[in-house]
């Protein structure tokens, strides 16, 4: 292959990225295994079941199996950095950029920076994700597995949140019927 076409290849691929919205689930994925982290020691009904045997965290690492594959998310922060906006330092203006990496058993399948940005304003924070440039991109099976789990974890999630309502539902729903008279 020639110059031309590798630089080709590779934004065709950073675009077929884009267009799978990638990053966005593998950041929201991230998200929600970061939570399973205190839930699996508070609250482990809340991680979805398959998961619950195979998380495993260190500072910035979460490895979990799932389908027979090893999965490993890397998560590089840059230490943040703080800007005032005003005189007195009332207010300001942090950054911080996220690397975060998907490896597949041990290979890196996908690499991508998150720029989060946080406005200390005086009447509250205001908090801004965007997702960077896309560093690397291994097409395969694992792109719908990611979207897939992330559903599953999702719907577990709500059937739990659900499940632990209903008790409140039923309740409400008959304190109602008898100010309805039914």
């Amino acid at each position: 292959m020639e110059n031309e076409e590798i630089r080709a290849e590779i934004d065709r691929r950073k675009s077929r990225a884009k267009s799978l919205k990638i990053p966005e689930t593998l950041w929201s994925l991230h998200g929600l295994l970061k939570a399973d982290r205190e839930r699996l020691a508070k609250d482990p009904e809340a991680v979805y079941p398959p998961l619950r045997s195979t998380l495993a965290f260190s500072k910035e690492n979460t490895d979990f199996q799932i389908g027979g594959q090893h999965y490993q998310f890397c998560c590089y922060e840059s230490k943040p950095t703080f800007e005032r906006l005003d005189r007195r330092a009332t207010y300001g203006e942090s950054a911080q950029v996220t690397t975060l990496v998907l490896r597949l058993n041990g290979t890196a399948v996908f690499e991508f920076i998150v720029k989060t940005r946080t406005v200390d304003t005086p009447d509250m924070p205001l908090f801004y994700e965007s997702f960077g440039d896309i560093l690397a991109f291994i097409e395969g099976p694992w792109v719908t597995e990611a979207s897939d789990l992330l559903a599953a974890m999702r719907a577990h999630s709500q059937l739990l949140r659900d499940k632990r309502r209903a008790p409140q539902i039923e309740k409400k729903l008959r304190e109602d019927m008898k100010k309805f008279g039914i």
